[in-house]
């Protein structure tokens, strides 16, 4: 700074005192007003998505295994026998408005010697008397499905007996170690 109170910077400009302290509040006052304007103007922002989904039509069955192997007298004493060993599981999300149901057949094997009966009973898989019903004892072919269980809605019920059932009558010839596969289908 000269005698004559003005002062000059580092680039030559030649500046007055008082026009250094005004220069210097305006720097502090507009930094205090950005700081200030910052805090007060700052909005929330926000995102959106649009989250798109499906629930699939879902009727699952499936059965434990393979029952023992059964053997029966034809007519009179030991003509018919049981075998409740196996199980089966049920899934659907079927509505009562329209439920599913489950039927069985033979498939592989022809229908049963004459005299000879395969019945199968499948266990009400809810265990009450209104909704899912078991038809009880169904006389088992390969020509048509037979319903087994129907009025299937809204239901997961697993481990639910399978019992099937051998008779033979006194028309049944001798047959040894004869196979049928039956199918149950959900729909």
């Amino acid at each position: 700074m000269g005698g004559d109170g003005i002062a000059y910077d580092a680039l030559q400009h030649f500046t007055h005192p008082q026009e250094d302290k005004l220069i210097m509040l305006r720097r502090i006052a507009l930094s205090f007003a950005l700081l200030l304007g910052a805090t007060t103007t700052a909005v929330a922002q926000t995102a959106t998505q649009t989250v798109t989904f499906s629930v699939a039509d879902v009727k699952i069955v499936a059965v434990s295994g393979d029952p023992a192997s059964m053997t029966v007298n034809a007519g009179g004493s030991g003509s018919t026998v049981a075998d409740s060993s196996t199980t089966y599981d049920v899934t659907t999300n079927a509505t009562s408005a329209a439920p599913a149901k489950i039927t069985a057949q033979i498939t592989t094997g022809g229908d049963m010697p004459t005299g000879v009966t395969l019945s199968t009973n499948l266990a009400d898989p809810d265990g009450a008397s209104v909704g899912a019903a078991s038809a009880g004892d169904v006389v088992l072919s390969s020509t048509a499905a037979q319903d087994v269980v129907t009025s299937l809605s809204n239901i997961e019920a697993t481990g639910n007996t399978i019992t099937y059932t051998l008779s033979a009558d006194a028309t049944a010839a001798a047959v040894a170690g004869a196979t049928r596969v039956v199918t149950y289908t959900i729909q």
